[in-house]
């Protein structure tokens, strides 16, 4: 999907922050980018989501796994450990309309500063 489809669909304007892991989430966010949201994935410094490595099969070295939950989504790599980040995860979700994450918190106090928050 180019930018011009994605400002195009019924969820233009959206902002949706994917903390989810494995396929619940991840399609459930997927179909939300699909239909013209802005997706931003939350995913570990370093290694990325745990599903990069899900395989075989591979395409250019990446995983057709995440691949196919997890197309049209931004991508921004945060270590919820420090405080700097956690800052970031905390404006982008009070910036959301909606977000999504998965019953295992990334890290604990991660958890508790997100599920606390409000959302529109």
């Amino acid at each position: 999907m180019t930018q011009a489809d994605r400002s195009a669909g019924p969820l233009a304007g959206t902002l949706v922050v994917d903390l989810s892991r494995a396929l619940a989430g991840p399609h459930a966010t997927m179909m939300f980018g699909d239909l013209g949201a802005r997706v931003v994935k939350v995913e570990a410094p370093g290694t990325g989501d745990d599903t990069r490595g899900w395989g075989p099969p591979f395409v250019h070295g990446e995983s057709t796994y995440f691949l196919s939950a997890n197309r049209n989504k931004e991508s921004i790599a945060l270590d919820l450990r420090t405080d700097a980040d956690r800052r970031v995860l905390l404006d982008l979700v009070g910036r959301a309309t909606c977000w999504s994450r998965t019953s295992a918190p990334v890290c604990s106090t991660a958890s508790v500063w997100v599920s606390t928050s409000s959302t529109r």
